[in-house]
This record gives C-alpha cells, structure tokens and sequence, in this order.
C-alpha cells in the first residue's frame, strides 16, 4: 500500500473542501496532489508516513488556497504523534495552463505539488521529540502565546537557551529527568516582565501531569547588563537562567502520585485501572481468553473506531476535537496502545474505554 497524506480512502475530502470553502476539487485532483506530496514528504525527510501514522487535514477556518490562474497555494496542518505542523503548499501547472481543479481528465504530470520550507527538524522532533521544559515541538505555540495573550516578545534564541540551562538544572535540584509530563508555559501574569538590578524575571508557571504551579524565571548577563526576552541572543554563554519559588515537595506529589477519577456513562465489561490521564494516553490492554488469537483483529477494529472519529468530527467542524495520532503494538499476547488524543481529550478517552465494552473481547485494561 502506497503512503497516504491525504488519507482518500478514509476521508471525504471532496466534500469536506465544498463544506469548508464552497470549492469544488475533482478525485484526480486530489489524487495527483496526495501522490506527489506524499513522496516528497518521504524524499525530504527520510521518515516513513505509513510507520508513524501521519496525515494532512484542512480546517474550515484556515486562509483557503489563493488560486491565480497558473498556479496557488493551500494551507493545512500535517499531523504527527506529538502534535501538528502548519505547511503551505504551492502547486502550479508546467505548461501554465490555467488550473481546473474541479476537472477529471487532465495530465496529472503536468500539475507541481510541493512543501513551502517544511521544517525537517521538527518533523523529527513531532515523531520522536527531546524532552525539555520548553520542547522544541511547544516552541512556535509558547512565542505566539507570550505575545498574543500577554503582549510579550520572546525569540527562540532566548528561549533556546532557558531551555538548555534549566532543564538540567532542574534534573539536578529534584532528580527527575523531565519527561513530556514536565514543562514551563505562560502564565497569567507573563505580561510583567520585572528587573531587579542586573537580574530579570518573569512569572510562568511549571506543568506537572497537567497540573500549574506559579513560579519565576530568571535571568540576567554576565556583562551586566539588562537583557529583554525579544532580543536575539548570540551567545548563550552570557547569560545565566534559573527558577525561584519551585516548591520541590509539590513537584515530587504531582509527578508521582498523579490520579484521576475517571467517570463513564456506562457500566464497563471489564476490569479497568486508571492511573493518570494526559494528552498522551497509554493503554495496556489484556483480550479475553477466547480472544487472545484475535489480537490483529483487535488492533484493526480499535483504529478504524479512531478514523471513524476523526471523519464524523471533521464533518461537523471538529466538534469534538481530533485524535492527532496513534501507535500499537503487540507483545506477548497483550496490546500496548499510545495515543495522542490531541483536541479530542477525555471526551474520546470515555468512547474509547466504552467501545472496548461493546466489543466483549477486553478482560482488562491499563491507563495510566
């Protein structure tokens, strides 16, 4: 089976363009676009789309393709196991003629498809992400959050250097090594930015297992100097981070004695054990005895429940969100699932916990 993007097997794209943008785009159209897209993702970054389940989608309210004649562009999300990555991509026609995209018998050579700059590196980083306080995969959404929230400019230069510093000073002041259940993200009183001196701070809070905690992040040159956050920083070896006010007994709490009650709507077929429930939701799954043959048969009825998800959400708005990506494995007759639930959340937790119900052939689940 060829790598699929744009996944036309499973979702209605042509009807979905109509309802999101009053476009009417033909099957070869698409076909053309998913063929050509899907083998330069692959060519670019040597990642292998099947493997790691990953796929484009449009969304009703993103700035539509700008078609001019000979050629346009559309814009999309390209979905990952550990989040979503923004693309543009431009297609034109070689012998510019005018685009038909509502057309089905033209040259599917003649048409261009192709990534504006795709970042490689966080492409990597969304199958396989480095775990730090301020992860490269948070980066873009943590510098539009500082400014479009608490009107605050902060590089990515600065923030690549906080991030250096305090995550292995962090490691050695709790002796924790920060885990995707760790991180630094604005807080409401991210606006005031304060300078004491030579030093610099500002309040944000640290995540642990979904849980906030205000804390100070500090700063300041060995120059001496004042440093603001929107400047670009060329040396990182010039200037020195830290936190204050991390209270270490409530980070140790929150990390290891992470619970959640887990309210269902319906009684349950089988044993089930929460642990903790984060976006990134891992199950350990155990089949009946009569079904323990049947693990494959498992794995393919609880995928096409998520697609099935995925498509009814899509067609009405992501009403109920979106699950961004899924792995599963099998292991001495027990099925592991890893699942980033995205937008989709405990809503599609409870579904998927109830689902296992409908099909009788859980004997136990794990989550946690």
């Amino acid at each position: 089976m060829k790598a699929s993007l744009f996944r036309l097997a499973e979702t209605k794209w042509m009807d979905l363009f109509m309802l999101y943008y009053g476009i009417t785009v033909s099957r070869k159209f698409l076909d053309c676009a998913d063929q050509q897209l899907s083998i330069h993702f692959e060519e670019l970054t040597k990642i292998d789309i099947k493997r790691n389940h990953i796929w484009i989608n449009f969304e009703p309210e993103s700035d539509y393709s700008k078609i001019q004649g000979k050629d346009g562009n559309l814009y999309g999300n390209l979905n990952f196991k550990y989040g979503v990555l923004p693309v543009k991509i431009y297609f034109k026609s070689k012998k510019k003629d005018v685009l038909q995209m509502d057309k089905e018998n033209f040259d599917c050579s003649d048409l261009v498809f192709d990534f504006n700059h795709l970042d490689i590196q966080l492409c990597e980083q969304l199958i396989k992400p480095t775990w730090t306080l301020f992860p490269l995969i948070n980066r873009h959404a943590l510098i539009n959050l500082f400014f479009s929230s608490y009107s605050l400019k902060i590089t990515n230069s600065f923030l690549d250097c906080a991030d250096k510093q305090l995550t292995e000073k962090f490691r050695i002041l709790t002796g924790i090594k920060v885990d995707r259940n760790i991180l630094l993200w604005p807080d409401k009183n991210s606006r005031d930015v304060f300078a004491d001196g030579v030093s610099s701070g500002i309040w944000i809070s640290i995540i642990v297992n979904e849980h906030a905690k205000p804390v100070k992040l500090m700063w300041k040159s060995k120059s001496g100097e004042i440093f603001p956050p929107d400047h670009i920083v060329y040396d990182c070896d010039d200037l020195i981070f830290w936190l204050e006010n991390i209270d270490i007994h409530w980070v140790y709490e929150k990390y290891l004695k992470s619970t959640i009650e887990l309210k269902l709507p319906s009684k349950l077929t089988y044993t089930l054990e929460v642990y903790k429930i984060n976006t990134h939701c891992q199950l350990k799954i155990d089949l009946l005895r009569k079904d323990k043959n049947s693990s494959q048969k498992f794995i393919t009825l609880i995928d096409d429940f998520i697609s099935a998800f995925n498509r009814a959400s899509e067609a009405d708005h992501r009403k109920s969100g979106v699950v961004h990506n899924w792995q599963r494995v099998v292991k001495h007759d027990r099925v592991y699932y890893e699942i980033d639930t995205g937008s989709a959340g405990l809503l599609f937790v409870k579904k998927l916990l109830v689902y296992f119900s409908e099909l009788g052939m859980v004997d136990s689940a794990v989550l946690g």
